[in-house]
């Protein structure tokens, strides 16, 4: 069943709270990880985090993070990603000084 105001493609999965993985989990599809978003920083444009429930909604539920990764673009300027980590959806620490998000690097 829908979500009231979804018009896109898929349709948007279940979202999922959920910790970081201990390792990528390229081969999951990204449905199934809808807790999680990928941070995307652009040499020229700055940094966004995409939900991966966004994704999925748009691009389908069974694409894996190993399909995704190599055509990530910039939407503003075309080029690619300087790094892409993924990390936990709005891990920002409460505004704690020195905190930093856990996340992994998704370009190594």
């Amino acid at each position: 069943m829908r979500e009231r105001g979804d018009n896109t493609k898929y349709g948007f999965p279940p979202l999922i709270d959920q910790q970081l993985p201990n390792a990528i989990p390229w081969d999951t599809g990204i449905a199934d990880l809808t807790g999680l978003c990928i941070s995307l920083k652009c040499p020229t444009c700055g940094t966004v985090d995409v939900p991966l429930r966004y994704l999925a909604a748009h691009i389908g539920h069974k694409r894996t993070l190993r399909s995704i990764v190599p055509k990530l673009r910039c939407r503003r300027c075309g080029s690619r990603p300087d790094s892409v980590k993924l990390r936990r959806m709005n891990d920002h620490g409460g505004g704690r000084p020195g905190y930093r998000a856990s996340e992994l690097d998704l370009l190594k």
